[in-house]
């Protein structure tokens, strides 16, 4: 019955993750029906079976052989000095999800993985696992045992992972030794479902509870949006002690505010690898992100197999991938009994530093199979200084007076120019977009809206006061809607709505309002008037986003508040935030950049401040009991948050 008002009939069961692939039968779903379904609890969640691509850019034949491992300048992975130590063991299994292997080429079929439980070419399925001949690995693609590469990506992949070493032909892999699994999910174009993705990783978990030494995981392609039963397949490998490397994208994009999966998926057996040029540098196509992106390897000019008996240079983060896929591979080889976070922070805490990646990736540097092996780590120096946001607590000051109904329905957006230059992210805007669902957008003049509607409460480019899928509250009251409030120097935003979850509630406390207030300072102040519903899975933003990201391809770091988890401390009732993007100064408790008045009475032990961006007015003052007589007043950072404490030394007990 569900699926038939949804529009939509079964076509295949991914049964890893207890899911069902649904197909359309006319265009699309019903999307208002898919909404109930999720706020029904019945369902954890609908989305779209993303179509995700390898990462290969177009060829460079000029590039040099094997600089990746080797090269004059050291922008390599120290692949001969790792094998003075270790050159890989035929005991380490690595799987490569890609366009497939070809398992005959001469440089790859000595390390080719064989099932041990399989007969080649009988037509029965040995093993019992449900696929048939499934000897070299799986095709997801068209669901049968031969994963052959009709496309090349793969097999040059596995070229760099683990082709035959030390036997005069060809090149020479991470791994001289080392079995290389062959999963192939994308086709002869190079793309594919993430279904087929989710077989292909529940393929390798099979393999590995049938006994199998599968260590890695080696991906080198990505796109689409976030899907949760990719994430969930991915966490299952995780708890099966698999290592996922994935590769993060050929954008020149910040996954930070733009995100890309699978390598954006924020699990503990994910390495997410950027591209290097035999310069060092982020190569000109990689994508980056300070905090999604773990480590550099090098993915231009990359010569490697290719099938027919064939070498070809390829580039793209899909070979740097394979490089740190290979490292992972010949750590494991080194020493067996690592489990997969120690072997994830071998791969990724040895890097070699690079100043040119420093503030750009959370390891700034290029994977190291030498230093791997030996456990160098690298201290990671302070990242470069960027635009970033602080946060801190503010007085509620909820504005009653909201100005003027600009919208009120579902998902839908309104442009609104500013009658000031708001900065934001170093850049200055001049318009906003509002969303209905708790979402401001800084914009350039003229810019129109997006074109999909943002009921997904994941943090994504611009401001976040509250952001969920939220509903008009015109059953309770005909203020529902977003208002916005114009002074000279600033804009007032208020939301009136219910959390779409309870919008057929019949109790009017599910309403919640919030505003989000945009100084012409940079200045953003948040008041947070009723965010109580009844409903524990929605008060207190517990099904909302708070905080603030760049716009894309902008830099600076995002700043998040909260996510899904009710935070009655910041987000309750009553309560108020301020995000500053100013450099905090000394005595600076309301954020704003500038010193405030702190004046401390002995006598008490109370400290009062007036606040500057409340040009010290009186009857803005604040008040905290903190100290006792007697006490020695202090100002300063003491948890290094860049906000200002009130510290006490008192001396009769020598303590603070």
């Amino acid at each position: 019955m569900m699926r038939s008002n949804l529009g939509a009939q079964p076509i295949r069961d991914l049964s890893l993750i207890d899911a069902e692939v649904l197909q359309a039968e006319s265009g699309d779903i019903d999307h208002e029906y898919a909404k109930q379904l999720l706020a029904s609890g019945n369902v954890d969640y609908i989305e779209p079976n993303y179509i995700v691509h390898s990462s290969a850019t177009p060829n460079d034949p000029s590039m040099s052989q094997l600089w990746g491992m080797h090269s004059a300048n050291d922008n390599d992975i120290d692949a001969p000095e790792a094998w003075n130590l270790e050159t890989g063991s035929a005991e380490v299994v690595v799987g490569i999800i890609d366009t497939g292997i070809d398992y005959s080429h001469p440089d790859l079929v000595a390390n080719m993985w064989h099932n041990p439980n399989e007969i080649p070419g009988n037509g029965i399925d040995d093993d019992a696992n449900g696929v048939i001949d499934d000897v070299y690995g799986y095709n997801a693609y068209a669901d049968n045992g031969n994963p052959f590469d009709d496309n090349g990506h793969g097999t040059h992949c596995a070229g760099t992972i683990g082709g035959v070493g030390n036997n005069g032909v060809g090149v020479a892999g991470v791994n001289w030794n080392v079995k290389l699994m062959a999963i192939k999910f994308l086709s002869s174009g190079g793309s594919g479902s993430i279904d087929d993705a989710v077989d292909a990783v529940e393929y390798a978990i099979q393999m590995k509870n049938a006994g199998v030494n599968l260590k890695v995981l080696s991906n080198s392609w990505g796109g689409g949006g976030y899907s949760n039963a990719l994430s969930e397949a991915i966490s299952a490998a995780r708890d099966e002690g698999i290592l996922f490397v994935a590769a993060a994208g050929n954008s020149s994009a910040d996954n930070d505010t733009s995100p890309t999966y699978p390598s954006g998926y924020e699990h503990d057996n994910i390495v997410s690898v950027a591209a290097v040029d035999q310069d060092g540098n982020l190569a000109s196509f990689s994508n980056y992100g300070l905090n999604t992106v773990d480590v550099a390897a090098p993915g231009v000019g990359i010569y490697s197999t290719y099938p027919g008996n064939q070498y070809k240079v390829l580039s793209g983060t899909s070979m740097a991938t394979p490089h740190v896929s290979g490292i992972a591979a010949l750590v494991a080889a080194y020493e067996p009994g690592l489990t997969v976070n120690q072997l994830r922070s071998r791969v990724i805490g040895t890097f070699k530093y690079r100043s040119s990646l420093n503030g750009l990736i959370r390891f700034p540097g290029i994977a190291s199979a030498d230093k791997a092996l030996r456990n160098e780590t690298t201290a990671i120096p302070p990242p470069i200084p960027g635009q970033s946001y602080n946060k801190q607590s503010a007085l509620f000051n909820f504005d009653n007076d909201w100005g003027t109904k600009v919208v009120n329905a579902d998902d839908a957006y309104v442009a609104v120019n500013l009658p000031f230059t708001f900065r934001y992210y170093e850049t200055d805007y001049n318009r906003i977009i509002i969303s209905t669902n708790g979402r401001i957008l800084p914009a350039d003049a003229g810019e129109g809206a997006p074109n999909a509607p943002d009921y997904s409460n994941l943090l994504v480019e611009g401001i976040a006061p509250y952001h969920d899928d939220l509903y008009p509250a015109n059953k309770f009251t005909a203020d529902s809607g977003v208002w916005v409030k114009t002074t000279a120097d600033k804009v007032t935003v208020t939301w009136i709505a219910v959390p779409y979850g309870v919008r057929l509630s019949d109790d009017p406390e599910t309403m919640i309002r919030f505003q989000a207030v945009l100084h012409a300072s940079g200045l953003i102040d948040i008041h947070y008037d009723d965010t109580y519903t009844g409903f524990s899975g929605y008060d207190s933003g517990a099904s909302a986003t708070v905080g603030v990201a760049p716009r894309a391809n902008a830099d600076g770091n995002r700043l998040l508040v909260s996510h899904n988890s009710s935070n009655p401390e910041m987000l309750g009732s009553g309560k108020a935030l301020r995000l500053s993007n100013k450099k905090r100064a000394r005595a600076d408790f309301d954020g704003d950049g500038i010193s405030d008045v702190v004046v401390w009475r002995p006598s008490t032990g109370m400290w009062y401040v007036l606040p500057s961006s409340e040009n010290f007015d009186f009857d803005a003052h604040w008040a905290k009991q903190w100290g006792l007589y007697g006490d020695k007043p202090f100002v300063g950072d003491i948890d290094g948050d860049g906000l200002s404490d009130f510290i006490v030394y008192r001396p009769s007990y020598g303590l603070w």
